[in-house]
């Protein structure tokens, strides 16, 4: 499996240089991102990541990305936790605000990350109210399962 990965998602000194795109060489067979942490997908991030035809390489280059540190990417106020990570599939050719933004929450007592939004920046610059307001009561409700489960 080869996975393009950049390599400032990681880092935790961006500053330190020019952003550098590397390639991430792993056996399939020996690991999969979903050995180190569980990702969840709700079925609307799903419909809209296939919609943008993004490809499973995609997701697990995503999900790499995640787990590089999946606390960095900052909380979005009044969600309860989802954070928003900025997202550019290798291809994807759009340029820095062009690539996608890609919101999780992210249960570390659980190493579990809920993949909850995707969207191009072109479509939308932010979660309005509403969509915070009902994300926000997603998670609690997701916490507490989890938490009593």
């Amino acid at each position: 499996m080869v996975v393009l990965i950049d390599r400032a998602t990681c880092d935790a000194h961006r500053e330190a240089g020019p952003l550098e795109k590397g390639t991430l060489y792993y056996p399939e067979h020996r690991f999969n991102p979903e050995d180190l942490l569980t990702f969840i997908e709700l079925k609307p991030f799903t419909r809209r990541w296939e919609n943008l035809e993004l490809t499973t390489d995609d997701l697990l280059t995503l999900q790499i990305a995640i787990m590089c540190d999946p606390l960095k990417p900052p909380v979005i106020p009044g969600t309860g936790g989802l954070r928003k990570l900025r997202f550019a599939p290798a291809g994807w050719n759009k340029g820095k605000s062009g690539a996608l933004r890609v919101c999780y929450a992210y249960f570390e007592e659980h190493k579990t990350v809920l993949l909850t939004i995707v969207y191009a920046k072109n479509e939308k610059e932010n979660l309005t109210q509403e969509e915070k307001n009902q994300i926000n009561k997603l998670l609690a409700a997701i916490k507490a399962e989890f938490d009593n489960g």
